[in-house]
C-alpha cells in the first residue's frame, strides 16, 4: 500500500470512529471536522471547514477559553483535559471527556487536535453504560475508552507525519521549487518550507535557503530592487505576482527563474506566499536567439524590399524596351508581310510564287517568336490579364483544327476531336488564351508526329457548390482537355525540361523542328491562371498525351443553336469510319439529332450491312484500311437497292482527288463532300441539304474574303497618318483593293491640319509617330470636334499587355495591330459609318 493510500485510509478511519474529531489552527480557524461531529451539532462540514470556530460557538471568544488553549498552540502544553465545563459549549448531552492535543504544523507552529467523547454514543453504548452498576466496571470502561483515545492520538500523529512526507515527496519531483515565505509584522522574512528542487536550481541546500539573506545574495543586483518592490506591494494588495529575474549561482553562472505566489494574510498579521520557482533560462536564452534572427529577419526584409524594388524598376525598364523592341520590330514585319500579300495577288509564275510563300512563311514564323516573347515577359512580369466573355468551347477547338488542318493534311495525318456530353455548350473565359494553349499543343502534336493521328478530347466535371434558395449564380466546372498522337514520344528523363523557359527536350530537336522553347511555358502559365495546371504521358515511339485543365462556369443562357429548329428523328445512318475519335464524335452528334447510326470501320462491314438493313444515308471515310472511299462509293451505287442512297464522303483539305468527278458529283447531288476534321455546323448543313425541303445555301471561300468592292458598298473619306514610308505604301495598297483613296500625313500635328482644311470619315492614326503622336492628336480632336469628328483607328505595331486599354482611353474608336492583315483592316473599316464634318466655320487651323 501507498503512504497516499494510507493517508487516506486513516482520514476515512478518523471520519469514522465513533468520536468527534476536529483540527484547529492558532487563530482557531477549523481544518478538519468529521463526519459525528456534524452529527453532533448539526454543522455540515463545508460550512465550518476555514472558518473560525467562535463563529458557531461563542463561548471560544471568552479569554479563559483562549488561555485555556494558548499552551497547545505554542507546544508549551502537549495536551489538554476537559469534562464537565465544556457541557454549555457543545449544548449536547453530558459531554464525558474533551481532549485537545498539540500537534507539529509545517510552518513550525502547532495545530490543536481535539477529540470528544459523549456519554452517549450509540444505542448500543448507552445500554452498556446503562448495565454497568459495578464502579469497577465504570471505571475499567473509563480506561478503555482513555486508551482508545490515547491510541487515536498517535495514530493521527502518525497520518499528519506521513502526510508530511508524502508532500515531502511530491515537492521533490515538481519541475521547480515549491516555497512558503512568512513576512512578520516586524518586518522579519523566514521560509517555512522549501523543497528539495533547490539543489539543482539554486545549487544549495534547503536549509541554506530558509534565510532570506541567502535569497537576496543569490539574486542577480541588478534585479534585487524590482524583486523588494513586488514582494511589498502584493503584501500591501494582497495579489498574486510573478517575476523574472536572474541569480548568481555559486559557480558564477547566471540563470533565469520565474517566481509565481499567492499572498494569504493570517489572524495574526503575517502574510504567506506559498508558490513556485522554475529554471527559464532555456527560454530565456530560445528568447534572445529568437530576437537576434527577428533582427536579422528584419534586415533582411529590408533587403528583400531593396531588391524587389530595383527587381520592379528592372521589370520596367525590360518591359519598355520590349515595347520598344516590338515596335521597331513589327513596324518593318508590317512592310515584309502585307508587300508579300500584295505581291501575291499580282501574276507570279510557279519559282515567283514560291519564293513570295516562303518570305510569308518566313515572315508569319518571326512574328511568332515575338509574339512567345512578348507574351512569356508579360506573364513573368504578372501584367496578363485574361478577357472574361462567353465562348463556345467545341467552337474553339474547331476553329483551332481548322487552323492546323492543313499541316496535318500535308502529313496525311487524322484530325479529330470529341467532347463529352458533359461539357457545358458556353463557358465564360478568355477564347484568345485558350486557343493559343490548343493551337500550341495541337501544332506541336502535328509537328511532331510523321505518321497516325492527333486527337484532342474534352470532359468535364461539375464542381459541386453549396446552393441556397437565393443564389443564382452559375455551375462551375473543371474542365480537361486531352491532346494525343502518335509521334516521337518523349524520353521519360527528359519530361522535366518540357516547361523550362527557353528549352527544348534536344538540342537536336530545335535544329530539326525550330521553336523557342517557350510556347509550352507561357500554356502552363495560362493554364494556371485559368485554375488549372498542363501534364504530360508520354513514351518513345508510340506518342504524347498533353492534358491541361481549366475551372470555368458554365453561362446559363445559351443561343438558341439552328439546328434546334430541325429534326433528323428516326433518319438510319451508315457511318464508315475507322477513326475511333471520329467515329464517336459524329455518332454522338448524329443521335444528338435523333440519328440511329450504326458505325463500321471497312469497307467489307459496309456491304454486310447494307446488304442487311436499309439505310437513310451513308457517311464514307475517303481513307479507309481495305479500300478507298470513292471506290467504295462507286461499289455501292452500282448495287441496285442503293443507287439513290445519299453520301457524303469525308476527305481531307490538301487531298487530291480527281476534281473534276468530284464536281460532277457535287453538282448532281449524288455525294457530298465534307472536310476532316467535320465541324457541327457543316455535318447539319449537309444534313439539312440532303434532307430538308430547303436547302441551306453556304458561302464558299470565295465568297467569304474581303469584298474589293467595299468602297462601293461603304464610301469613306479616309486620311492615313503614318510617318514610315514602307508602311505607307503597304496601307495604301490595301486600301486599294478595296477601292478606296486615301490620303497619307506623317505625324499628328499635320493630321489636325489636314482635318482643319476638309472633312474625313476615318482618320487610320498610326500611335508612335514625330511631333506630336497619335494618341496626342485623338485628344484634341475630341476637344476640337466634340459633335461631330471623324471615326478613329489606332494603327500600333506595340503588343504590350494594356496598349488596347490606353488607346481606347485616349477616345479612339477601334484598334488595329501591325502587321495589318488584309482581312481585319476590311472588318474595322466595315463597322465604320458615314460621318459628316459639319461646316467648314468648325474646322480650325492650328
Amino acid at each position: 500500500m501507498s503512504e497516499i493510500q494510507k493517508a487516506e485510509q486513516m482520514f476515512r478511519f478518523l471520519d469514522h470512529i465513533p468520536i468527534g474529531v476536529c483540527v484547529l489552527r492558532s487563530d482557531f480557524r477549523v481544518l478538519f471536522w468529521n463526519r459525528w461531529l456534524e452529527h453532533w451539532t448539526n454543522i455540515p462540514r463545508k460550512q465550518i471547514l476555514g472558518t473560525s470556530i467562535a463563529e458557531h460557538f461563542p463561548d471560544f471568544n471568552k479569554p479563559n477559553y483562549q488561555a485555556w488553549l494558548q499552551p497547545i498552540f505554542t507546544g508549551e502544553q502537549p495536551e489538554q483535559v476537559a469534562d464537565e465545563w465544556l457541557q454549555p459549549l457543545l449544548s449536547l448531552e453530558p459531554v464525558q471527556q474533551m481532549t485537545v492535543t498539540s500537534v507539529p504544523s509545517d510552518d513550525n507552529g502547532f495545530y490543536g487536535l481535539i477529540s470528544i467523547q459523549v456519554a452517549v454514543q450509540a444505542a448500543k453504548s448507552v445500554q452498556t453504560l446503562e448495565g454497568v452498576q459495578d464502579p469497577i466496571a465504570e471505571i475499567a470502561y473509563l480506561t478503555r475508552a482513555l486508551q482508545n483515545q490515547q491510541r487515536l492520538t498517535q495514530t493521527i500523529e502518525a497520518a499528519l507525519q506521513e502526510s508530511e512526507a508524502k508532500l515531502q515527496k511530491l515537492a521533490a519531483n515538481v519541475p521547480g521549487i515549491i516555497y512558503q515565505l512568512r513576512w512578520k509584522p516586524n518586518g522579519s522574512i523566514t521560509f517555512p518550507f522549501v523543497s528539495s528542487s533547490c539543489r539543482d536550481i539554486f545549487g544549495l541546500e534547503p536549509e541554506a535557503i530558509q534565510q532570506p539573506r541567502m535569497l537576496l545574495e543569490i539574486v542577480h543586483p541588478d534585479d534585487r530592487r524590482s524583486l523588494k518592490k513586488l514582494l511589498i506591494l502584493s503584501a500591501r494588495t494582497l495579489k498574486p505576482w510573478t517575476w523574472e529575474g536572474r541569480i548568481v549561482m555559486p559557480s558564477s553562472e547566471i540563470k533565469w527563474i520565474q517566481g509565481t505566489s499567492c499572498p494569504d494574510c493570517q489572524a495574526n498579521g503575517d502574510i504567506l506566499w506559498d508558490g513556485l520557482i522554475i529554471n527559464i533560462t532555456k527560454r530565456k536564452q530560445a528568447e534572445t536567439v529568437l530576437e537576434q534572427q527577428r533582427q536579422e529577419l528584419t534586415l533582411k526584409n529590408a533587403a528583400l524590399e531593396q531588391a524587389r524594388w530595383q527587381a520592379e524598376a528592372s521589370n520596367q525598364a525590360k518591359s519598355d524596351f520590349l515595347a520598344t523592341m516590338s515596335h521597331e520590330i513589327r513596324t518593318p514585319m508590317n512592310a515584309v508581310i502585307g508587300m508579300t500579300e500584295l505581291l501575291l495577288d499580282t501574276p507570279l509564275n510557279c519559282q515567283q510564287q514560291d519564293f513570295v510563300e516562303t518570305i510569308r512563311t518566313s515572315g508569319e514564323s518571326l512574328l511568332t517568336i515575338i509574339n512567345d516573347i512578348l507574351d512569356f515577359s508579360k506573364i513573368e512580369s504578372g501584367k496578363m490579364d485574361l478577357e472574361m466573355k462567353p465562348l463556345n468551347v467545341r467552337s474553339c477547338i474547331e476553329g483551332v483544327l481548322d487552323l492546323l488542318a492543313s499541316k496535318a493534311a500535308e502529313k496525311r495525318l487524322e484530325l479529330a476531336y470529341l467532347l463529352d456530353s458533359q461539357v457545358p455548350h458556353q463557358i465564360l473565359g478568355d477564347v484568345t488564351r485558350l486557343r493559343q494553349i490548343l493551337v500550341n499543343l495541337v501544332g506541336n502534336a502535328v509537328k511532331f508526329t510523321e505518321t497516325g493521328e492527333v486527337t484532342v478530347s474534352v470532359i468535364a466535371r461539375e464542381l459541386r457548390e453549396e446552393i441556397t434558395p437565393s443564389s443564382l449564380t452559375p455551375c462551375s466546372y473543371a474542365i480537361r482537355f486531352a491532346v494525343k498522337d502518335t509521334g516521337i514520344g518523349i524520353p521519360s528523363d527528359r519530361l522535366n525540361r518540357l516547361f523550362q523557359p527557353f528549352s527544348q527536350v534536344d538540342s537536336s530537336i530545335n535544329r530539326q523542328y525550330g521553336g523557342t522553347g517557350l510556347g509550352l511555358v507561357i500554356s502552363q502559365r495560362l493554364s494556371e491562371m485559368m485554375g488549372g495546371r498542363i501534364w504530360v504521358d508520354s513514351e518513345v515511339g508510340r506518342g504524347s498525351t498533353f492534358y491541361f485543365s481549366m475551372v470555368a462556369k458554365a453561362v446559363e443562357e445559351v443561343p438558341s443553336l439552328p439546328w434546334q429548329g430541325q429534326s433528323f428523328m428516326g433518319k438510319r445512318l451508315l457511318l464508315v469510319e475507322d477513326n475511333t475519335i471520329s467515329q464517336q464524335n459524329l455518332t454522338l452528334q448524329a443521335q444528338a439529332w435523333g440519328m440511329r447510326v450504326q458505325a463500321v470501320t471497312s469497307g467489307a462491314e459496309a456491304f454486310d450491312r447494307l446488304h442487311q438493313e436499309s439505310f437513310d444515308l451513308a457517311i464514307l471515310d475517303s481513307y479507309l484500311p481495305d479500300m478507298q472511299g470513292l471506290m467504295l462509293a462507286s461499289a455501292i451505287r452500282q448495287h441496285p437497292e442503293n443507287q439513290t442512297l445519299p453520301l457524303i464522303l469525308l476527305t481531307t483539305i490538301n487531298q487530291t482527288n480527281q476534281v473534276t468527278v468530284e464536281n460532277q458529283a457535287m453538282q448532281s447531288g449524288e455525294i457530298q463532300f465534307l472536310n476532316k476534321p467535320v465541324k457541327q455546323s457543316q455535318f447539319y448543313n449537309a444534313l439539312v441539304n440532303l434532307f430538308a425541303k430547303q436547302p441551306i445555301t453556304t458561302l464558299s471561300p470565295a465568297q467569304a474574303t474581303p469584298d474589293v468592292k467595299l468602297a462601293e458598298q461603304l464610301p469613306l473619306r479616309i486620311l492615313v497618318a503614318e510617318d514610315n514610308r514602307v508602311n505607307q505604301k503597304v496601307i495604301l495598297r490595301l486600301l486599294e483593293r478595296m477601292g478606296y483613296a486615301a490620303d497619307v500625313v506623317t505625324n499628328g500635328l499635320e493630321a489636325l491640319n489636314a482635318l482643319a482644311c476638309q472633312p474625313y470619315d476615318v482618320v487610320l492614326m498610326d500611335v508612335q509617330m514625330p511631333e506630336m503622336d497619335g494618341l496626342t492628336a485623338t485628344q484634341y480632336i475630341h476637344q476640337i470636334y466634340p459633335t461631330s469628328r471623324p471615326r478613329i483607328i489606332a494603327v500600333t505595331a506595340s503588343a504590350m499587355e494594356g496598349d488596347r486599354e490606353d488607346c481606347l482611353r485616349a477616345g479612339v474608336d477601334d484598334y488595329l495591330s501591325k502587321p495589318i492583315r488584309p482581312d481585319s483592316l476590311y472588318q474595322v473599316l466595315s463597322r465604320c459609318q458615314l460621318g459628316r464634318m459639319k461646316d467648314d466655320e468648325e474646322r480650325v487651323q492650328l
